[in-house]
C-alpha cells in the first residue's frame, strides 16, 4: 500500500468522527505538529503510533498499519460488510460483476469529485 494514502485516509476518518487533529494528538499523546504532518502526508506514523490511532478511531490495527504502508491491506482486515459484498460478487456471472464494479467506480469518482 502506498504510504501517501495515510494522510487523506486519516483526515477522512477524523472528519467522519467530528474529531480534530488536536483531539487525536491529545488522545494518542503526540504533538499537534506530528498529527498535522501525518494528515498532510509529509510524514507517516510509526507502527506504534498506528496502533494508538487504531485504538482511538476504533478501526482494525491492520487497516491503520496498511494505510501507513507498514503492511499490505488484505481481506483479513476488511470490514464485515465488504467481505459480505465480496462473497456475493463471487456468485455473480462475470458480466454482472463488471457492472457492479463499474457502478462502484462511478460512485467513488462522484464522491471524490464532491469531497476532493
Amino acid at each position: 500500500m502506498d504510504a501517501s494514502r495515510f494522510g487523506p485516509w486519516l483526515g477522512a476518518e477524523l472528519s467522519q468522527r467530528g474529531m480534530s487533529q488536536a483531539e487525536l494528538a491529545r488522545r494518542i499523546e503526540a504533538s499537534n505538529g506530528t498529527v498535522s504532518s501525518w494528515v498532510n502526508s509529509t510524514r507517516r506514523p510509526t507502527p506504534a503510533s498506528c496502533r494508538k490511532i487504531a485504538g482511538v478511531l476504533r478501526v482494525p490495527m491492520d487497516v491503520a498499519l496498511a494505510m501507513a504502508g507498514h503492511r499490505p491491506l488484505g481481506p483479513e482486515s476488511w470490514p464485515v460488510d465488504v467481505l459480505e459484498v465480496a462473497e456475493m460478487m463471487m456468485g455473480l456471472p462475470e458480466r454482472e460483476r463488471m457492472e457492479v464494479v463499474a457502478f462502484v467506480r462511478w460512485r467513488a469518482e462522484r464522491q471524490e469529485a464532491r469531497h476532493g
